[in-house]
């Protein structure tokens, strides 16, 4: 023991050396394990990031078309509702009224990239988002469109029901000419006055053009609202790119 104790009262310093090294090492070994943690954490966010901008810019881009195909074919919509107190309407443009008649009560429903977010979620992976902020407005976003998905079947009942009502004032060979898309044809008044009295003859159908007009009033709105989230959302996934 006293061999011990002297061997320890001599060797001290060395031994207090050693035993320093060795923490530090463990301690580095630690450090250098977090910071390569992080580091991959941060290269995740990015990659996260990198795909949410392009979703996101995928989704502006369909909720536009959307909302222009809508504008349009409301605009149609009151175009038919207009021709019925002003005749000269249709005689002014034959054209515009014969195709109003077909595509006035369509609906375009735009197609949302929510691939990323999900596979962010069910992978448990949300937190790899750092900023709260843009994890709670991207659940809301995505959220938002699950929640108007519910109410689609009003939408498609509107447009069956318009398609079931306008059959009859086209002539057959109108209404066949109207599912050629490539089909270059310009009508004249001469083939549209036949449809507008048969237009004006259907009752229900021109009744059901103010509920047509209400769903693309309300369809507008939406999408205008959706278009002002998603570039929000966009402008925020931009700025955490930049960090």
């Amino acid at each position: 023991m006293k061999r011990i104790l002297t061997t320890l009262s001599q060797k001290w310093p060395e031994y207090l050396l050693e035993i320093i090294v060795i923490t530090i090492g463990i301690l580095g070994a630690y450090a250098l394990n977090n910071w390569n943690d992080f580091r991959k954490e941060r290269e995740q966010e990015q990659q996260f990031l990198v795909r949410l901008s392009e979703d996101l810019g995928k989704d502006l881009k369909a909720i536009q078309a959307s909302l222009n195909s809508v504008e349009k074919r409301k605009k149609r919509a009151e175009f038919l509702m207009r021709s019925i107190e002003y005749p000269l309407l249709v005689e002014k443009d034959p054209h515009y009224f014969i195709t109003s008649i077909e595509f006035a009560g369509y609906t375009q429903k735009p197609t949302i990239s929510s691939h990323t977010f999900e596979e962010i979620k069910s992978s448990g992976r949300l937190s790899t988002i750092r900023n709260v902020e843009l994890r709670k407005d991207l659940a809301s976003y995505y959220d938002a469109f699950e929640h108007r998905s519910q109410y689609a079947f009003i939408g498609q009942d509107i447009q069956l029901q318009y398609i079931n009502l306008h059959y009859g004032i086209l002539s057959p060979e109108q209404q066949i000419e109207m599912g050629n898309f490539t089909l270059n044809i310009k009508y004249e008044l001469e083939d549209a006055l036949p449809a507008y009295e048969r237009f004006l003859k259907n009752k229900e159908f021109i009744d059901w053009l103010p509920i047509v007009l209400q769903s693309k009033t309300r369809s507008i709105l939406v999408k205008q609202g959706q278009i002002k989230g998603v570039t929000k959302l966009k402008e925020m996934v931009k700025a955490e790119l930049k960090k």
